[in-house]
């Protein structure tokens, strides 16, 4: 049977860990990740799923989903969210975004809302809630033997690990959402060893709720995306690498051998 499939890498946190805002130009990097769509799309069962937030938040994201708006319209781009609208999503977001609106204006603009409301008939519900996820794993994970976690207590003394299992509590207490941009800052200073190795661990307990819900796979071996989070994969029948070269080497028309 096949899967459907988590777009991890729409997620605007998923391309900064690898440079790509600074390693490619746009054209490029619009390039890049409109053909990892596309090949997510070609391969999936019946839709590739996101959160509204990856589309909204970034602009490269959001031109994407402008010029592929019959993914949106055939419901083949499926939003989960908890909110029973867009406009409760937005509203509920804003509030918890507002300490990095610079960096999350998106978030603010009603014509991105207006524009996924119009043209996204996938809006689905979710029921996993991902603030408590995170909370929770981040607390009780660096015991809990996951392998996400082996990086970063290998770098840092558990004093320390104690100290970094703190933060999310503290934030989630002001209201603010868990996102690494408001993590970050306050993490401890000995803490910034492992500063890859954490931002690995929240893309992963973060992205999980929804692969675990909605049984999802991620597309792998897209270049520039070196690592996948740990996150349910199959290399033989999801990979950017395997179809592209598939397609390159498939005989035109009148070529068939036999």
């Amino acid at each position: 049977m096949r899967r459907d499939i988590f777009l991890h890498f729409l997620n605007r946190d998923t391309r900064e860990i690898f440079g790509i805002y600074r390693t490619l130009n746009k054209d490029l990097h619009s390039t890049l990740i409109r053909r990892a769509l596309n090949a997510a799309i070609v391969l999936c069962e019946d839709c590739c799923i996101a959160p509204p937030g990856f589309i909204i938040e970034d602009q490269i994201a959001f031109e994407l989903a402008e010029n592929q708006c019959a993914y949106l319209t055939e419901g083949l781009l499926r939003f989960p969210m908890r909110e029973s609208s867009l406009e409760e999503f937005a509203e509920k977001k804003r509030i918890g975004y507002e300490p990095m609106r610079d960096r999350y204006s998106g978030l603010f603009n009603d014509t991105r809302i207006g524009f996924l409301g119009e043209n996204a008939t996938g809006i689905i519900g979710r029921r996993s809630h991902i603030t408590e996820r995170i909370l929770e794993d981040w607390r009780e994970g660096p015991e809990s033997g996951h392998r996400i976690w082996k990086p970063v207590k290998g770098i840092l003394v558990s004093a320390h690990v104690d100290l970094v299992a703190k933060v999310p509590v503290e934030l989630s207490e002001r209201g603010t959402a868990l996102t690494w941009a408001a993590i970050a800052p306050h993490l401890p200073r000995e803490a910034g060893a492992a500063s890859t190795e954490l931002r690995d661990v929240l893309q992963h307990i973060y992205f999980r709720q929804y692969c675990s819900e909605f049984k999802l796979v991620v597309l792998t071996e897209i270049p520039h995306i070196i690592r996948d989070f740990l996150l349910p994969h199959d290399s033989l029948v999801y990979s950017y690498r395997r179809l592209s070269v598939f397609l390159r080497w498939t005989p035109s028309v009148g070529q068939e051998s036999g």
